[in-house]
């Protein structure tokens, strides 16, 4: 398990506003983090996972051992609570039964809307803003933002990252895998989907928090392609790929290095095959010793250069 040494390439490639994450570098980032929170069956459908990561390398080992996905990760979602670590907050959608549970402890009548795991995340990153000095922000997204969280009032979180990320941080990546195209149903129980336009304008408003297009990325597995990041911007305007499921994204090179999300992203939707492929302690032991190692030489490669 090798997320956090691999998400350390985002600080080599990173420079504030005037220059844009590398797509191919974000590429082993997300793929590793995807490693450490999703596969063999950890966590499950939408998600929303914010790391601070500090630019200073010396940090690495401290902070690799301070934010694996642990027990205490997994009971933490599993009761419907935020998981705040020392460098990561994690959430997954808020669910009614847990707001009922919480508004009958506060002797409070339960309420709607029920909050995305995104806003979940931003409400809670007030640990890492005490030690965002010296980091850079990663926020990843399972689902892409819907028009609920850029326009409406109670649920939008446009407000949210302008305040508590662009204001604090000098270098951050907003990411996501999957076009929320499909909510759930309208109130007259009818199925809802959202148009490209609806998602276009979503990213939009995204965009305009203040994170800008360049700093949004959707990285996925196209079909018949590798898995790997594509940047939301387009000569200034919203990306197909980030808004279409039918774009077909522009060809690059691969990012190097190995993945077992990547290697195996297909398995996400079979259990029984993630169950059947899941690997041995040793064997992923082995896993994130070669890949610590791969990561350390590419820091001194890019700070030589």
């Amino acid at each position: 398990m090798y997320l956090l040494p691999r998400m350390m390439l985002l600080l080599l490639l990173s420079a504030g506003t005037s220059r844009a994450v590398d797509k191919n570098w974000l590429t082993d980032i997300v793929a590793a983090l995807l490693d450490e929170y999703v596969q063999q069956d950890k966590i499950q459908g939408q998600f929303c996972l914010a790391a601070n990561i500090p630019k200073n390398p010396s940090a690495l080992g401290q902070f690799l051992q301070n934010n694996r996905y642990t027990e205490d990760v997994e009971e933490t979602l599993k009761g419907g609570d935020v998981y705040v670590g020392n460098a990561v907050v994690v959430a997954k959608p808020e669910t009614w039964e847990y707001r009922t549970r919480w508004a009958t402890l506060r002797r409070r009548e339960p309420r709607e809307p029920l909050d995305h795991a995104e806003r979940r995340v931003l409400e809670n990153l007030d640990p890492l803003i005490e030690k965002s000095k010296g980091h850079v922000l990663v926020i990843y997204s399972y689902l892409s933002a819907c028009d609920m969280c850029t326009s409406d009032e109670e649920l939008r979180i446009t407000e949210m990252i302008r305040d508590k990320v662009v204001n604090h941080w000098s270098e951050y990546a907003f990411v996501f895998t999957k076009l929320f195209t499909k909510p759930g149903f309208s109130k007259e129980g009818q199925s809802v989907t959202r148009s490209v336009a609806t998602l276009r304008q979503s990213l939009d408003d995204l965009a305009n928090s203040g994170l800008h297009l360049e700093n949004i990325f959707r990285c996925y597995k196209p079909p018949n392609l590798v898995f790997r990041c594509y940047s939301c911007s387009s000569e200034g305007q919203a990306a197909d790929v980030c808004v279409d499921e039918d774009a077909q994204p522009q060809q690059g090179r691969s990012s190097g290095g190995s993945s077992r999300y990547r290697d195996s992203n297909n398995r996400r939707s079979s259990s029984s095959e993630r169950r059947r492929g899941s690997r041995s302690s040793r064997e992923r032991s082995n896993n994130w010793s070669q890949s610590r190692k791969r990561i350390r030489r590419r820091s001194r490669s890019r700070s030589r250069g």
